[in-house]
């Protein structure tokens, strides 16, 4: 009888950008270099197809799968901005060490994905070890236009088990255990750089994320509303602080650039109000009616009640939420609230 397992992939999608001078944004930035809302923002999408075989589906979080078999998933980055831009993503795989990733990827066949020739490997994420997998999209990607998918699906190594609550490696005559108690976590992040002024997209990600290996070395995990707050207390502008599942309570203005991930598929939030200027949430659920005022983006939030939104600073935009509110154009200020579905 296969054994099956749990798998939670998660998604990050992270917003690039320069400061410090104007050369890298367009005229719609002001003398002290300050980027103009909604000049740099992408979605990350993720597919399968539906049992019909030919339609797509959001990929379904949190399915069993089998060791050895292909799960479906299709990863795309849209550009949802102002200005053309270059995009990378980044596939963190768990590992049980010296190059023995725990799974494969089934890479995209357009040749626009180049990947790294070498991961980096034996990274350690909250506790845990993955091989680092990137590839960078090396054509502009236009203002509402979205790649090809760099990856069609994965394949979990069938040397990986689940026994007693925790997954073991088994191979070369050892057994390895790997994150006893936790779940099997396979992360995504996409990041974006305007393509303005740069000559090509290695130069592009070269300037904008210069000394930084991977996405997830700037992000802060909290696991309690004790390290939320510290961590909201320590940001700095595109800080982005992923949490594990529990209820959490934001404060009513977040820090600007703030990104808030869901690491799981049970974050809750008690806020009733919000406010916050470039701000991200991904991958929670909001518990109470919410009223946003600013400008910034939700991916996948559920609004378990609702939600009413006040574009003051900038556009807001919905992408693949529940119960989000309608898309409108305040004419007083032209700010707009977009919904993608």
């Amino acid at each position: 009888m296969k054994k099956t397992l749990l798998i939670l992939l998660m998604t990050a999608a992270l917003l690039g950008t320069i400061t410090g001078t104007i050369a890298y944004f367009t005229d719609a930035v002001d003398g002290e270099a300050v980027m103009a809302s909604g000049e740099l923002s992408i979605l990350q999408h993720e597919h399968e197809y539906a049992p019909d075989g030919k339609t797509l589906q959001p990929y379904t979080q949190s399915q069993m799968i089998y060791p050895g078999v292909p799960v479906d998933k299709i990863v795309t980055v849209e550009n949802a901005g102002k200005n053309v831009a270059y995009v990378r993503t980044y596939f963190a795989i768990p590992t049980a060490g010296n190059g023995r990733t725990l799974a494969s990827l089934l890479k995209g066949s357009d040749p626009n994905w180049v990947w790294a020739e070498q991961p980096l490997t034996d990274v350690a994420i909250d506790g845990a070890k993955y091989d680092i997998f990137h590839a960078t999209y090396t054509s502009q990607l236009s203002p509402g236009a979205t790649t090809s998918p760099a990856v069609t699906g994965f394949t979990v190594s069938t040397r990986l088990s689940q026994e007693q609550g925790g997954y073991v490696y088994r191979g070369d005559h050892q057994s390895v255990p790997l994150s006893v108690g936790e779940p099997f976590l396979i992360l995504v992040a996409s990041e974006a750089s305007q393509a303005i002024v740069f000559e090509d997209a290695a130069q592009a990600m070269e300037a904008t994320f210069s000394g930084k290996r991977h996405p997830w070395e700037e992000m802060v995990i909290a696991a309690s509303q004790a390290e939320l707050d510290k961590a909201l207390q320590t940001t700095q502008y595109d800080t982005c602080i992923q949490l594990k599942d529990g209820t959490y309570t934001l404060p009513q203005e977040l820090p600007a650039g703030i990104r808030i991930n869901g690491m799981g598929l049970k974050v809750r939030l008690t806020n009733d109000t919000l406010a916050g200027y470039d701000i991200e949430l991904d991958h929670v659920s909001f518990t109470k009616a919410l009223t946003f005022t600013g400008h910034g983006s939700f991916q996948d939030v559920i609004f378990q009640a609702g939600c009413q939104a006040i574009p003051t600073t900038g556009d807001i935009l919905f992408a693949h939420c529940e119960n989000a509110p309608q898309a409108f154009t305040d004419t007083t200020s032209s700010y707009q609230v977009t919904i993608k579905n």
